[in-house]
């Protein structure tokens, strides 16, 4: 499994974004399934939604949107309340790391999924241990 973040997902949907062919490139490894399933998470997807409708538009959000919600190949993980609290948690043990809720959030699911390598073009997923391909 590969955990996808959104700075992936914004970088597929807008051409004009700096890691634009990076995550063409990226996703067409993915898509050969070296890496098996693609997983990513409701605030993910938030996050990338509204961040793609702000540079793209209402259109580009909607092909994003498309792309995770009717995908047979895309997991999408719903967060219940304990992955919330244990990423609140997180978050304020971490006083030394700048990592928001959201990115919290995502290592607690790849954590409880036993994932290990994300596609993400941040350095918060290497700074939590995880491998990050955009880095292979």
């Amino acid at each position: 499994m590969i955990f996808v973040d959104s700075t992936a997902w914004i970088a597929l949907e807008l051409p004009d974004d700096a890691r634009h062919d990076e995550a063409v490139r990226a996703f067409a490894k993915i898509r050969r399934g070296t890496y098996g399933t693609i997983v990513t998470s409701d605030y993910v997807l938030s996050e990338s939604l509204a961040a793609v409708r702000m540079e793209g538009g209402l259109p580009a959000a909607e092909r994003v949107a498309t792309r995770v919600l009717d995908s047979r190949s895309v997991r999408l993980v719903w967060t219940e309340s304990l992955a919330f609290r244990q990423a609140w948690e997180r978050m304020r043990s971490r006083r030394d790391k700048r990592w928001s809720l959201v990115d919290c959030l995502r290592f607690v699911h790849m954590e409880e999924l036993g994932i290990s390598t994300a596609l993400a073009f941040d350095e918060d997923f290497a700074q939590a241990g995880f491998s990050v391909l955009a880095d292979e």
